[in-house]
């Protein structure tokens, strides 16, 4: 579970977007979209642009980045 719009996938380490529903994604104010991973401890400033890629626990990504297409961030 916590895949994107709703795909199934197992971790030991829960998605960021677990039981995330549109208020969260406005109150976030970053874009994801299909086929990004973002773990759950990791920081993902408003403003973000996440395309298919890997975000590792604990990483930090600051406003305005873009985190392009198989990029890994905090790996």
């Amino acid at each position: 579970s916590g895949g994107p719009q709703g795909g199934g996938w197992w971790d030991k380490v829960d998605s960021k977007f677990l039981g995330w529903n549109s208020g969260a994604w406005e109150k976030a104010g970053f874009r994801a979209v299909p086929s990004c991973v973002v773990r759950k401890s990791a920081y993902i400033a408003p403003g973000v642009v996440l395309m298919p890629s890997f975000v590792n626990l604990g990483a930090y990504v600051d406003e305005g980045t873009m985190v392009d297409t198989w990029a890994t961030v905090g790996s």
